[in-house]
């Protein structure tokens, strides 16, 4: 089933866009077929990692850690096609057969592409869930430093976890071969599947932000700028990525904040049935929320005012989503009697006593550089 869908997203790809290697279209991904360079170590077996710190023409390391997967640093992308199937005789788990094995990876393409600072390649890959009565697919571009960037980040986090996995060496030539390329994109695959593999890894906000951060950013600038149609587009795949990859109850604050930013596309857009939706949504998960958070802790005084600065700004959320979705039902016939005894409550006690901000004002906020 993953194979079909593999193949039915190849076939949309550009007149720019090559797909990493044809002779894997019918393979299922997370097959041991995959050859990569990432592997495990076995017993004592010592590798030289000197090379990982060397400054390659290939990547870039001056920028931050978000912005190497923006895909609109005003790049030209070059497509490279693969040379062969590269296969380095990688021993490798089953990682169809694990706990976590709703979560599959698949580099669809990699184009070469230069900006003013370095050239380097950009891998397309799928995220893909399976394991549910309907598979669902987000797509996602990185490059070699934000893979390397995220792998550093969990190493410092999990050594224990991840001591057993080398991380696909940096070369000092024939970075953008095919041979090159193929390799690393079948080490990325199961790179990816591996970590998604570790509950503790699938569990920290590192795992997750390195498929949304850069998404994001750009979403929330297209929004400061008007864009509301780019904005709708990047953030709704993103949105569907969330409820896959964020687990609870992370996940409901993450989403909500997602679907905040789609409320105001969707009321920049004239489209309020729409924006009510989402507007509901995010509440019902802020709800859900604020729920579990009382079952772990006791429920304060009506009077007192979070002092968690979380809470705080859950609160203001809340509020603002409250305000917007009285305005939304109103403007459609719907009723909005209990959002508005919810903001009835949440500001007659006290809880919050200054003028309440509106969604946009919180959503514009966000991801600024």
């Amino acid at each position: 089933m993953a194979s079909r869908l593999l193949n039915k997203l190849r076939s949309r790809k550009g007149p720019e866009d090559q797909v990493i290697d044809e002779s894997l279209a019918d393979v299922e991904p997370g097959s041991s077929v995959l050859g990569g360079a990432l592997r495990l170590r076995e017993g004592d077996e010592a590798e030289d990692r000197q090379d990982l710190e060397d400054d390659d023409i290939e990547e870039d390391y001056g920028g931050s850690e978000e912005s190497g997967g923006n895909v609109r640093s005003g790049s030209s992308p070059q497509s490279i096609p693969v040379e062969e199937n590269v296969s380095t005789h990688v021993q490798w788990p089953s990682i169809m057969t694990k706990g976590y094995d709703q979560l599959v990876f698949q580099v669809l393409s990699a184009n070469v592409s230069e900006d003013s600072h370095s050239k380097y390649v950009l891998y397309t890959f799928a995220v893909l869930s399976v394991g549910c009565a309907e598979m669902h697919h987000t797509i996602v571009s990185r490059r070699y430093s934000d893979f390397f960037r995220l792998d550093q980040l969990l190493r410092s986090k999990f050594q224990s976890e991840l001591s057993s996995v080398i991380f696909p060496r940096k070369q000092f030539a024939r970075n953008f071969t095919g041979r090159t390329i193929a390799r690393r994109s079948r080490a990325f695959e199961q790179y990816l599947a591996h970590l998604a593999s570790l509950s503790s890894i699938r569990n920290d906000g590192s795992f997750w932000n390195f498929f949304t951060i850069p998404e994001l950013h750009n979403g929330h600038a297209d929004i400061r700028g008007g864009m509301y149609n780019e904005a709708y587009a990047t953030l709704s795949n993103i949105a569907s990525l969330q409820e896959r990859i964020v687990p609870p109850p992370a996940l409901y604050t993450e989403l909500s904040k997602t679907l905040a930013a789609l409320v105001v596309c969707c009321q920049g857009l004239n489209k309020p049935a729409e924006a009510q939706e989402h507007c509901q949504r995010a509440l019902d998960l802020l709800d859900r929320e604020q729920q579990k958070a009382k079952r772990r802790s006791p429920v304060p005084s009506r009077a007192e005012a979070p002092s968690h600065p979380v809470a705080q700004d859950t609160l203001e959320l809340m509020l603002a989503l409250l305000s917007a979705n009285i305005r939304l039902s109103w403007m459609i016939g719907k009723d909005k009697r209990q959002s508005e005894a919810c903001l009835e409550e949440l500001t007659a006690g006290g809880v919050y006593n200054t003028q309440i901000p509106t969604l946009k004002e919180l959503v514009v906020k966000r991801y600024v550089d």
